[in-house]
């Protein structure tokens, strides 16, 4: 009997808890959060456009978003921090 195990794909660096940097280059298509909101654990934060795929990104920890440093259609780095969580 096989077992059937679902497989997520990292689509964030968490190189600082509560920094949260694109895994790879592309265009910020959504921002699903604002400042001040309360975040839990697997909470959508932006939609991320990277070849020519969508990637919805989910949040790998809880708190409250400090900062929102980028805005809808801005192109992003690999190492460019798009949110701040504390």
């Amino acid at each position: 009997m096989s077992e059937t195990k679902k497989v997520y794909r990292k689509v964030y660096i968490t190189v600082d808890e509560g920094f949260i940097y694109p895994f790879i280059p592309g265009t910020v298509l959504d921002i699903h959060v604002k400042k001040g909101d309360k975040i839990e654990i697997g909470d959508k934060l932006y939609v991320l456009e990277a070849m020519k795929m969508k990637n919805e990104v989910l949040s790998p920890v809880e708190g409250t978003v400090k900062n929102i440093n980028v805005k809808v259609g801005q192109r992003v780095s690999k190492n460019e921090v798009i949110l701040e969580i504390g």
